[in-house]
């Protein structure tokens, strides 16, 4: 569950936004707990320790305020974002509004209308006020100490081994485009280090790799410059074509230094697969000829007359390579971000533009030509840069007929969003697709900016549900965020980034061949072994402040911590003792500010029901949404935030016509009118309240109204708290309806919402009778003769309380969802029971 410890004792150590609760002198706190100070011409922070950190006056300026040094400097916009010590006259650079945001507050400042905040969370780093306020690098504790008690959170989820998510049966990779064309040509010491850090099972683990058929520009430069992409990526993107001319010999020669790269993988990784794909055709077979693009972004830049010719081109490369180097390319992939409209002449890449229809018509004619090559490559499609561009490109293979010449779904997530992601996975897995995220990439700054990939690596693995997973570069020039090993090219140096380390996390431990599972978190990833004998759960935390996890593991009839390894700003995978698994089997571990955690646990005996089932009691998660739950509230079926308590918790009751949805606090789901989109609760059974359960798409189910097509819906196809959740058509037709489709979650044990139920130990000897008669009550009895062991734990895993039972009992709790673990003569039983709220 999840809540904010109040840590801040001291007064004033909270941030307030009211004028009277702002102190006249306090310290400004970053999340990460250092202090802004001053150094000889800049504002910055400092550690809390450290001598320079200022204490400053909030001078009230009308609705704003200046934030004075003693000497009456004041922090101020200067230029477009850096913020100094600046003295005279106040203006509006200097005067900040005061924003609550949670237990901290924004300063905006009243000259842009941006925000006060850092890059980076680490000592040192400088002051800008050009932020958006979202992230936790934009807020700040007004406090009258310099080390006050910095907030953290505190999330509980469970981990269901009852509801698998995808297979990750091909597991992660990398595009040799264009480091490899770079590296393959340095020391042989060098590209041996580079490969094994590459892909070994101690390093990141890699065995997908994308090899990139060159097209090839004029070597007379007739129709581009000479060097162009020197102007943009580097002369590294400038590609060697196999041919120079249509008709012209192939010269098998080039390229040698990315097929280095590969022989070496291929060496070193025996499983190691291989695809193939294409930025552009060669350039007489251009519109433009440039093998940057049309003259026209957003132009096709391939002639049609060269499709037969293009296509035989490609083949011809598979086959040299199947032939010659016993490599033989798992997919070929002839398009890259195609529906684009940024490949232009004389640009910074190889790059070509295929309207979708154009590349039906390429397809119709590569599928024969492959197909009679006696290869067993198949074709992977359409790569494009975005989930909604990648949608629009299945349905229109779909729609003309030519989906079936394809083996392989490909997509890039640079641009999209999650119900894309989820109607590409639902319609890929549809027409037996596998489906492969295969290239990302992002900027940003710091392990903040790593941790920004890392969120996006969760959301495609949890919402795209791929097979596979795969990294634009490897290595880079100039940059941490979109490589994980650096370098200066020209020297022939690199070396590992923390970018490296935070992949590795999810890489080295989640290896091909697990099953993804859920978790009601939307900050962690959790899978488990082909063997089912481990799990293995990575956790990111993207903010400013501590994060304190619990992890219900009470699925699995044991739990044993392996081994956890943490990365920080400051540390790289480092053993992390931290994390600890308690009696009642929860996981408890505290990130860090801008960390990242993987523990492995061993784990036996798993309860694997996910039947739906008459009595037994579930929590509904949207599709969508990785952390929200239908949630009964006050004014009416909303989602929340899970945190486990009563109002989430729903038994499903056999009735005529499907199931009632009962709330462990007692609330009914009801659908008082069938034609109409509302829903509302009651205490009373009555009629409209009979719920159908169906299968949508795998794991996922549709819960459907008892007469017509309604089905459970998210209101304005939102996934936040608050969400209103109502009943509205289930219409396949080209969009599925992702947004109407939900987890059934089956809670651990068996759930006692009312009544009275025996509790039984596994050789069927009946230990103990249970019942929750009325609110607050819970009634407990041993059936044996002797004294017992009664534990009662909380949702989130605190033991609540500890007694012998020898007796019949009445506890008075408070309303939620409690684990009963009673022992005795030898046998021992567990048991969730829902009490009533009083």
């Amino acid at each position: 569950m999840k809540k904010i410890l109040f840590l801040c004792m001291a007064v004033l150590a909270t941030a307030l936004a009211a004028a009277q609760d702002v102190p006249s002198s306090a310290y400004l706190v970053h999340t990460g707990g250092c202090v802004v100070g001053r150094n000889a011409n800049r504002a910055l922070l400092v550690e809390s320790n450290d001598a320079a950190r200022v204490k400053l006056s909030f001078v009230a300026d009308g609705d704003a305020y200046l934030l004075q040094a003693p000497d009456g400097a004041m922090l101020a916009l200067d230029g477009g974002w850096d913020v100094l010590y600046v003295s005279g006259e106040a203006t509006d650079n200097a005067r900040f509004t005061i924003e609550t945001t949670g237990q901290y507050v924004r300063l905006r400042c009243k000259a842009n209308g941006r925000c006060l905040g850092t890059d980076t969370s680490t000592a040192g780093s400088y002051l800008y006020a050009d932020k958006s306020g979202t992230d936790t690098r934009h807020h700040w504790l007004i406090s009258t100490t310099p080390t006050p008690e910095i907030p953290e959170e505190v999330v509980s989820y469970p981990v269901f081994p009852n509801a698998p998510r995808q297979a990750f049966t091909d597991g992660w990779g990398v595009s040799l485009c264009w480091w490899a064309g770079v590296c393959g040509g340095w020391e042989e010491e060098k590209v041996d280090e580079l490969v094994d850090w590459l892909v070994s099972p101690t390093g990141l683990n890699f065995r997908l790799f994308r090899y990139n058929i060159g097209g090839g520009d004029d070597p007379n430069n007739a129709n581009c410059d000479l060097h162009h992409m020197g102007n943009g990526k580097g002369l590294r993107a400038e590609m060697e074509g196999f041919k120079d001319y249509s008709g012209g010999p192939y010269v098998w020669e080039r390229d040698s230094a990315q097929r280095r790269i590969m022989l070496k993988i291929r060496e070193r990784r025996p499983d190691a697969v291989f695809e193939a794909f294409s930025n552009s055709a060669p350039w007489w077979m251009t519109y433009s000829g440039c093998v940057a693009g049309n003259q026209r972004g957003g132009s096709d830049n391939l002639r049609p007359e060269f499709y037969e010719e293009f296509a035989h081109y490609l083949v011809d490369v598979c086959k040299h390579y199947k032939d010659v180097y016993g490599i033989e390319f798992a997919t070929l992939e002839p398009f890259n971000e195609s529906m684009t409209d940024y490949w232009y002449a004389n640009g910074s890449q190889e790059g070509c533009h295929f309207d979708a229809m154009s590349q039906v018509n390429f397809l119709r004619v590569l599928a024969p030509i492959l197909q009679a090559s006696g290869l067993r490559t198949v074709i992977s499609a359409s790569d494009e840069t975005s989930t909604g561009h990648s949608l629009t490109a299945l349905r229109t293979y779909d729609a003309e007929g030519v989906l079936p010449t394809v083996g392989q779904w490909n997509t890039h997530t640079y641009g999209g969003n999650i119900i894309e992601r989820a109607q590409i996975s639902q319609l890929a897995a549809e027409h037996g697709l596998p489906l492969w995220m295969s290239e990302t990439g992002n900027g940003g700054s710091g392990i903040a900016g790593n941790l920004s990939m890392a969120q996006r690596l969760i959301d495609d693995v949890r919402y795209l549900m791929p097979c596979a997973w795969v990294d634009w570069q490897y290595v880079e020039e100039n940059n941490d965020q979109w490589c994980l090993v650096q370098s200066n090219f020209a020297a022939h140096s690199y070396w590992r980034v923390k970018n490296y380390y935070v992949r590795s996390h999810f890489t080295r431990f989640v290896r091909e061949g697990h099953t993804l599972l859920t978790t009601l978190n939307g900050q962690t990833l959790a899978s488990r072994t082909a063997h089912g004998d481990s799990i293995v759960l990575v956790a990111i935390n993207p903010t400013g402040f501590a994060v304190n996890h619990r992890a219900d593991l009470s699925h699995f009839g044991a739990a044993v911590r392996r081994s956890a390894f943490l990365t920080t700003a400051a540390d790289d995978m480092a053993s992390f003792a931290n994390a600890k698994i308690d009696r009642n089997k929860t996981l408890a571990f505290r990130l860090p500010p801008y960390s990242v955690a993987t523990i492995v646990v061993e784990v036996r005996n798993a309860n694997e029901n996910a039947t739906v089932e008459d009595g037994a009691t579930y929590v509904l998660c949207p599709r969508i949404s990785s952390d929200q739950v239908l949630t009964a509230t006050a004014a009416g079926p909303q989602l929340g935030r899970f945190e486990g308590k009563t109002s989430q918790l729903w038994t499903l009751r056999e009735t005529d016509g499907g199931y009632r949805l009962v709330s462990g606090d007692g609330q009914i789901l009801t659908h008082p009118n069938p034609t109409a989109y509302g829903l509302s609760l009651s205490t009373e059974e009555g009629a409209n309240q009979a719920f159908g359960i169906e299968e949508a798409d795998r794991m996922f189910v549709r819960v459907m109204g008892a007469t017509g097509n309604r089905a459970l819906d998210l209101s304005n196809k939102a996934n936040t708290e608050g969400t209103t959740v109502g009943m509205w058509q289930y219409d396949e037709g080209t969009h599925p309806p992702v947004h109407r489709q939900w987890q059934l979650l089956r809670m651990p044990g068996e759930a006692v919402p009312s009544g009275v139920e025996a509790a039984t130990a596994k050789n069927g000897n009946e230990l103990l009778r249970v019942a929750a008669p009325c609110k607050g009550l819970l009634k407990v009895a041993p059936l044996h003769d002797g004294e017992g062991q009664l534990t009662v734990y909380s949702a989130s895993g605190r033991r609540i309380r500890k007694q012998t039972l020898s007796a019949p009992t009445t506890l008075s709790l408070r309303g939620g969802a409690y684990v009963l673990h009673y022992r005795a003569g030898g046998l021992s039983v567990a048991r969730t029971v829902v009490v009533a709220g009083q």
